[in-house]
This record gives structure tokens, sequence and C-alpha cells, in this order.
């Protein structure tokens, strides 16, 4: 009987694939904003669908600056394997820390998008 072989991706791969992850959440952050310009079209007057745009404009602004650090922090960490191929117990640490922080970051997305969605076809 075969033994079946599961290689465990590189840093470097999941880097990639993590970047790839953070870009499809920027565009979808993007796409949320501009959902949200057509529920203040629709209801410019109503303040309380206003202030709930302007609550759910500053998680989105949020999200983004959580992206941006995270790609920070990722280039910062290739970086720091590109001296050091070979990476330390410190560098292993901190690259489960942001593979952590990302998988957090993918549930907190999925739940905005879930409120999201409801917001907006209900106020569509």
């Amino acid at each position: 009987m075969k033994e079946k072989i599961t290689m465990r991706p590189s840093p470097h791969q999941e880097h990639r694939e993590w970047f790839s992850q953070l870009d499809f959440y920027s565009d979808e952050l993007r796409v949320f904003e501009l959902e949200l310009q057509k529920v203040i079209q629709e209801h410019p007057d109503l303040l309380s669908i206003i202030e709930h745009v302007d609550e759910y404009r500053e998680i989105l602004d949020r999200k983004k600056l959580h992206i941006q650090d995270m790609e920070a922090r990722i280039v910062d960490h290739e970086q720091r394997m590109g001296i050091n191929p070979a990476p330390s117990g410190e560098e292993e640490n901190v690259h489960q820390v942001l593979k952590s922080e990302l998988s957090d970051f993918q549930k907190s997305m999925e739940d905005l998008k879930r409120s999201f969605r409801r917001f907006v076809a209900y106020n569509d």
C-alpha cells in the first residue's frame, strides 16, 4: 500500500496565497462601498439609514487599514525570511501568528458580509 505524502506549502507560497486573499477582500470592500452609495441615493433623507451607512463606512475603513497592516507585516516577514532562508523559531512563530490573524480576519469578513448583505437587501 502506498503512503500518501502531503507536502506543506512553503512560507513563500503561503504568503502569495495570503496576498491573493487580501486583494480579494480589498476588491470586496470596494464593492461594498459602491453598494452603500446606492443605498444613500435611494434614501437620501432617512437619517437612520444615513447613520447606518456611516457606521458601515467606518467599519470598511478599519478593514482596509487592517488589510494594509497585514500586507506590510507579511512583506516584512518575507524580507526577513529572505535574509535567513532557514526560518528561526521566532520567524516560524511570526508566520503562525500571521496565519492565525488572516484566518480571524476571514471569519470577521464573512460575518460582515452577512450583516452587510442583509442591510443592503432591506434598504435597497
